[in-house]
């Protein structure tokens, strides 16, 4: 027998054949109408009837959407079908929400959530406010997508999965992340926890709205978010809230109104429930209501402080009189009085000219009073504060906070300190933003003077906020423009209760990309705290909501769930969010999904053995099973894995930065495969060579290896060089051409700049046009057959009606052949964005764009020429579809002797922009119709990039808008000879915060190919430049393993892959079993003395000799000595192993120490 909860009753039910929740045999024997099953025990059954022990707490649900309460004992909660919502409180409880997306709750005590099926049915993920989600696949018979809360273990048909750990680190808060969540604010709750409320744009149906999202004291989401405001016509924002002593809270609010605004709030209680309805706080209507705080009161009420506005018309003047108000409210939320006006003096400013706002705040006091501070609209740009008793009378008249000796004071925030005062913050102009505070004492006199608060001055400080500690202290956040290296960072500083510094500032975001602003600040029970802020761009989609908790030491929360598997042979997939697994003994797989996930394992980095497949998989297998055998694990897709030792493998994608410089912008890419199988890179940079933009470049060998530093093409720097194209040289050099602003004397020119196999360049550089009136600018080249190349170009007003493409040979010794030529037949309205390849036959076509000729928008044309530079027959029209615009075309030359021509279009597909592609024999037909190439045609696909492959087929690259969960990102397809796809499109660029667009592609000497795209804020600064290379199956090709130690004396070994190493500041020996495979390994802290290289013996066979007796120390290019085996070059900082110790260029690289000049022989140990 069993009880059943349905809605309101119990069902009491008998299983006749006995098969328990096996089968669906059981009936309904008496339904105890408006009864909880939780509240049942064995004294309301007579002993004959009792349901047995086993089956007592079994609480069932239905099909529908069911809500199950366990009790204080252990509960089976089982949902069956709907969307559930299982709570198991108190007891050690199993919950199964069955399909759909149920929510589960554990409560209190070793719980587990149930799943029917196996590990690899089921998709887990850390969300990344604080909770597990288990998404069923469609082979589990459970479909549906499961929030799970405080639950202990993950137990499947064939295993079980351990949760340990808390949450903790940097969060998101607001679930629902279209458009844009800002102005956050945050309280401490009663339990412990805290609540953060924001407005959201779009979200309530109407303009802007109130939500809130509560926590517990663990700092894992309670519920979900909440919309706060009732009446959702216009808009509502500028949310404050504060906890009240009864466990509960209170949000206020401004709402809009025709022909003004109001201020209105919200009661909750401890449990999260609207206590009646919003309120209006504000009795005076006639007036704009503005900027609500609030703050509790000793005695459970609170009091809200807000500023309004009084438009009044004097001698033809519109002038504005503002003032701050305030209601105190009792503990039932009744108000106490009427509203009451705070400031002393008005003054009526021009409304056109009026200063900032008022920006009331207030806070509560020790004796159950409170002070309110502002910033009247007066010229002296000052604070003032006014205190008031537990009464709500005040004490004494408002007081002057600042002087108005410096010309700026705004943005004030306060708060009341355990000996009865209280203290201020503030920003304050002069020549630039800086932090302040002022301490009163509990009299309410100053005590000693303002107090800077950043320590570091040459970035502006703003939007202070700050909070008391428990231990008598305040915290003081504010945000930081720059500092962080990337738009505006949130920081905090620590005081003790005398008013000292403790410790220095704290960068308190970990994501740094973009912009972090309007923090917010709440002291914690545990005596922490609590930072919240914005976030732009971070959550996929316009701003977002994110916290971080601190402890009472002021040290981050970090988070520390944490899955573990069990001894047997598992195959787990993660979700999108950053998870961390210990994979446990047995021979697991493990897919790592989206998101940053780390692989933690008990033994030592040198106890396994690893290898790389393709870019997402790495192999990992236990070789010391003494210490706890942990089997051969194959992980997919995770970027960190950490060992029992303190050493961490970084697993870097292979997406690599190009750009050595990284302070401010660099953008736009071009790249060039060379013959010798290297390849080259140039970009755009920001003011780095002294004026506007500059063209640099960057070589790299056919290994990936970067050749020699990054080098700036133009030699003329004065305004600004942009717009840069590549291409290689039959003789292995290569050429670089840009649009130079200014140097031809009129507008924009084009200039090219030659390089020999070698790098150097060869020359001067050369402008290419001929015409200098008007501007020339968007340069495109290719290389010709017989050795020369050929440059087109935009060119303004030189074909008589608008832009006009041009083209320019050139023979192999960089000698001009004939004259510019204008490339475009049709003259009409423009003709812009040429792109150009060579063919086969030695000739070669131009695409580009023209305005109004197809008879909707711009449409792409393109035009061939023989190898003589005749053009063959007239311009074709390319794109089959006219309808909007077409347009940013890209051409390769195929193998075959055709072409093949991209662009994007807009509308074609009905959803934004898409990518398609036409092919071409090598006469010039076209070859079937024209294909789209993105799969995904959500959103905006634009950008296209296009080369032809050795072996016949292609590859397309472009840039899509909000596929990878975060502005632009890069994708790539491939095409085989006869133009079928092969496979499927793939995600680029591994990095996908903020956006990555612009890409560049070129085929390699080895049949693979290399992307090269613009990524946002990636670098730590604006933009920069980042690549990836794939092999001639297509697969990503790893770039190296990136290795760390910790502060003790780690022991590192080397793997089978090119690694990077940076011990730490231990004593640490860096082991090698093994030669590398066409790259040296790198040591970037290796520190003689201290640190040790330790080299296998029988694979760095010394012929019997000793370190000292067989080391030589070399310069220039040499890399061997007669009769040393291990050789040091010192201007390469690398050692060479040289088995037979003769100098026959057989010596192989070993490993990059950087900064090691003279490497001696107690530097190096031997070790069998």
């Amino acid at each position: 027998m069993r009880l059943v909860q349905q809605g309101a009753d119990t069902l009491l039910q008998w299983d006749r054949d006995g098969a328990g929740i096996a089968t669906n045999g059981w009936q309904t024997i008496i339904t105890l109408q408006n009864t909880e099953a939780s509240t049942l025990t064995s004294e309301n059954f007579a002993p004959a009837t009792s349901p047995e022990a086993s089956l007592f707490n079994l609480i069932a649900g239905g099909t529908g959407d069911d809500s199950l309460t366990g009790s204080a004992s252990a509960d089976r909660l089982l949902g069956d079908g709907g969307n559930d919502t299982l709570s198991g409180l108190a007891g050690d409880d199993q919950l199964n929400g069955g399909a759909g997306n149920d929510r589960l709750d554990g409560g209190a005590g070793n719980d587990s959530a149930r799943y029917s099926a196996g590990m690899n049915q089921y998709t887990v993920t850390f969300d990344p406010r604080g909770y597990l989600v288990v998404e069923a696949g469609a082979g589990s018979g459970e479909a549906g997508r499961d929030r799970i809360d405080d639950v202990e273990q993950l137990r499947f048909a064939d295993g079980t999965i351990t949760v340990n750990g808390a949450p903790g680190g940097e969060h998101l808060i607001n679930t629902t992340t279209a458009s844009d969540q800002y102005y956050p604010s945050v309280a401490a709750l009663a339990d412990g926890g805290y609540v953060v409320s924001w407005t959201s744009s779009g979200q309530d149906g109407s303009g802007q709205g109130i939500y809130a999202q509560r926590y517990d004291a663990s700092g894992a989401a309670v519920g979900n978010e909440v919309r706060v405001n009732t009446t959702t016509a216009n808009d509502q924002v500028f949310p404050s809230v504060a906890g009240l002593t009864d466990g509960g809270y209170v949000v206020s609010w401004t709402s809009s109104v025709p022909g003004g605004s109001g201020i209105y709030a919200q009661r909750y209680d401890a449990s999260g429930a609207a206590v009646g309805e919003e309120v209006r706080v504000n009795t005076t209507t006639a007036n704009f209501g503005s900027y609500a705080s609030v703050t509790a009161l000793a005695d459970g009420g609170y009091v809200v402080g807000s500023e309004s506005y009084t438009f009044v018309r004097s001698e033809g003047l519109f002038l504005i009189r503002a003032d701050v108000n305030m209601q105190r409210y009792d503990a039932a939320g009744m108000a106490q009085g009427g509203e009451v006006h705070v400031n002393t003096s008005t003054v009526d400013i021009d409304i056109f000219n009026s200063p900032n706002d008022i920006q009331p705040m207030v806070a509560g006091l020790s004796d159950g009073g409170y002070v309110v501070i502002y910033s009247p609209i007066d010229s002296g740009y000052n604070l003032y504060a006014q205190r008031y008793d537990v009464n709500g009378a005040a004490v004494g008249a408002e007081v002057l906070v600042t002087s108005n000796t410096h010309p700026f004071q705004s943005e004030p925030a306060i708060a009341g300190l355990s000996d009865g005062g209280y203290v201020v913050t503030f920003s304050q102009y002069d020549s630039s933003f800086d932090l302040y505070t002022q301490r009163f004492d509990a009299n309410g006199a100053a005590v000693g003077g303002k107090v800077q608060v950043n320590s570091t001055t040459q970035f502006n400080g703003y939007e202070p906020a700050i909070a008391t500690l428990s231990a008598g202290g305040y915290v003081v956040s504010w945000s930081a423009h720059n500092q962080d290296g990337s738009g505006a960072g949130i920081y905090t500083q620590r005081y003790d209760v005398n008013g000292t510094p403790v410790g220095g500032e704290v960068l308190v975001n970990s994501t740094t990309v973009g912009f972090e602003q309007q923090p917010k600040i709440a002291t914690l029970s545990d005596g922490g705290y609590v930072v919240s802020w914005v976030s732009s761009g971070q959550d996929g989609s316009g701003t977002g909501i994110y916290a971080q908790r601190f402890d009472a030491s002021g040290q981050a929360v970090a988070n520390t769930l944490t899955l573990v598997g069990d001894a047997g042979d598992n195959l787990i997939r993660l979700g999108s969010g950053d998870e961390r697994i210990v994979a446990g003994a047995g021979n697991d797989i493990l897919f790592g999904g989206e998101g940053h996930d780390t692989a933690l394992y008990l033994g030592n980095q040198h106890d396994f053995a690893f290898g790389v497949q393709g870019r997402d998989q790495i192999s990992i297998n236990d070789l010391n099973a003494d210490d706890g055998n942990e089997g051969l694990d194959a992980l997919h897709d995770f970027e960190t894995l950490r060992f029992g030792d303190g050493v961490q493998l970084q697993v870097l994608r292979g997406e690599v930065r190009v750009n050595s410089t990284a302070l401010g912008y660099q953008f736009d890419p071009t790249i060039a495969g060379l013959s010798d199988g290297q390849y080259v890179v140039s970009w755009v940079s920001l003011d780095q060579d002294g004026s506007g933009g500059g063209i640099y470049a960057q070589r790299y060998a056919a290994s990936g290896a970067a050749v020699g530093d990054e080098v700036r093409v133009n030699s003329t720097t004065l305004d600004y060089q942009a717009g840069p194209a590549i291409v290689a040289l039959n003789d292995g050099g290569y050429v670089v051409n840009w649009t130079s602003f200014g140097q031809d004397g009129s507008g924009g020119g084009i200039y090219a700049q030659r390089y020999d196999a070698g790098g150097a360049a060869v020359g001067n550089e050369v402008r290419v046009n001929s015409t200098t009136l008007d501007s020339q600018h968007e340069p495109a080249i290719t290389a010709l057959s017989d050795g020369g190349y050929v440059v087109s170009w935009t060119s303004n007003g030189q074909d008589g009606s608008s832009w006009g493409i041009y083209a320019q040979r050139y023979a192999a010794g960089g000698a001009a052949v004939g004259d510019e030529v204008r490339v475009n037949t049709t003259t009409i309205d423009s003709q812009q964005d040429p792109a150009i390849t060579a063919l086969s036959d030695g000739g070669y076509v131009v695409s580009w764009t023209s305005n109004g000729q197809d008879g909707s928008g711009w449409g792409i044309y393109a035009q061939r020429y023989a190898a003589s530079g005749a053009a063959l027959g007239n311009e074709v029209r390319v794109n089959t579809t006219t309808l909007d615009h077409q347009y940013d075309s890209a051409i390769a030359a195929l193998s075959d002797g055709g072409y093949v021509v991209s662009w994007t279009s807009n509308s074609q597909e009905g959803s934004g922009a898409d990518i398609y592609t036409q092919r071409y024999a090598a006469g010039g037909a076209a070859l079937g119709d024209e294909v789209r190439v993105n799969s995904t045609t959500v959103d905006q696909q634009a950008e296209p990039a296009i080369s032809g492959l050795s072996d016949g087929g292609y590859v397309v690259s472009w840039a899509s808008h909000s596929q990878d969960g975060s502005g632009w990102g890069i994708y790539a397809q491939r095409y085989a000879a006869d133009g079928a796809a092969v496979g499927n499109e793939v995600r680029v660029s591994s990095t996908t915060l903020d956006s990555q667009h612009e890409p560049a592609i070129t085929a390699l000497g080895d049949g693979g190919y290399l992307v090269s795209w613009t990524s946002d804020g990636q670098d730590g600064s604006r933009s920069g430049i980042y690549s990836q290379r794939y092999d001639a199956n297509g697969n990503p090709v790893a770039d190296h393993l990136e290795w760390t130690g910790d502060a003790s004396a780690n022991l590192i070994r080397s793997t089978v892959e090119t690694d990077w190493f940076s011990g730490g500041t231990g004593a640490d020996t860096f082991q090698f079993a093994q030669l590398p495979d066409d790259r040296a390994d790198l040591i970037t802290d290796f520190t003689q003395g201290s640190d040790a290289l330790a080299l296998n013996s029988a694979l760095f066979n010394l012929q019997g000799q000793t370190v000292a007796d067989t080391l030589a120390n070399v310069s220039g290019e040499q890399h061997e000595a007669a009769g040393a085996h291990l050789v040091f070059n010192q201007n390469d900082h690398t050692l060479y192993y040289d088995a037979d110790g003769a100098a026959n260029d057989n010596a192989v690289a070993v490993v990059t120490l950087v900064g090691v000049t003279t490497l001696t022989a107690s530097d190096v140990q031997m070790f069998v």
